[in-house]
C-alpha cells in the first residue's frame, strides 16, 4: 500500500466533517458553544462614558471569543447580537452572521496576539483567505475593561473609528 492511498483514507473523515460542518455545525455551535452567556448590547464609542478610574484587563482565553464576535460586528458594521463564534480546532476563532438584506452568510476567523485582533475571511469551500496582516490594512486593537471592550481600527492614513461592546 502507498503511502498516498494511506493519507487519502485519513483525509476522507475530515473532508467529510468540513462538508456536513459548514451547513450544520455553526448553528450547532452558535447554540451550543457560545460562551458569552447572553446578548450583549453596541454602545456607541461616542455616548459610552469612560471615568479614569476604569481598570484595563488582560484578555483570558475565554475572552478572545468576546472579542472577535466585537471586531468582526465593528468592521462589518454589524450588530454583535447576530454574530456567532466558535473555538476552531487550530486554536482560532471561528465568527459568522447572516446578512439581513440576502440571508448570505459570511464566515471569518480570527486571532487575538496581544491586544491586537488580526482576522481573515473563511471562503466558501472552507479555505482561510489572506491574514490582515500588511502594513497597508487596518490594525484592529481592543482595550477590554470589566464587562466591556472597545474595539479600535485604524486605517492607513491615519483614519481611525471604535465602538464600545458592553456584556450583560
Amino acid at each position: 500500500m502507498s503511502g498516498t492511498q494511506k493519507l487519502s483514507g485519513w483525509l476522507v473523515v475530515p473532508v467529510v466533517f468540513f462538508v456536513w460542518g459548514v451547513s450544520s455545525v455553526w448553528n450547532w455551535a452558535s447554540e451550543t458553544l457560545s460562551s458569552t452567556g447572553g446578548p450583549e448590547q453596541r454602545v456607541s464609542a461616542q455616548s459610552a462614558a469612560v471615568s479614569d478610574t476604569v481598570t484595563e484587563v488582560e484578555a483570558t482565553p475565554d475572552d478572545e471569543i468576546f472579542l472577535c464576535r466585537a471586531a468582526i460586528a465593528e468592521m462589518m458594521g454589524r450588530d454583535l447580537g447576530i454574530v456567532k463564534a466558535v473555538r476552531r480546532l487550530d486554536g482560532t476563532v471561528g465568527t459568522n452572521y447572516r446578512r439581513p438584506t440576502d440571508g448570505k452568510i459570511w464566515q471569518n476567523v480570527c486571532r487575538v496576539e496581544g491586544s491586537r485582533i488580526v482576522w481573515a475571511s473563511l471562503e466558501d469551500n472552507g479555505s482561510v483567505g489572506r491574514w490582515r496582516t500588511h502594513p497597508d490594512d487596518e490594525v484592529v486593537t481592543f482595550t477590554l475593561q470589566s464587562g466591556s471592550v472597545t474595539i479600535h481600527q485604524t486605517f492607513a492614513d491615519g483614519s481611525a473609528t471604535s465602538d464600545t461592546f458592553k456584556r450583560d
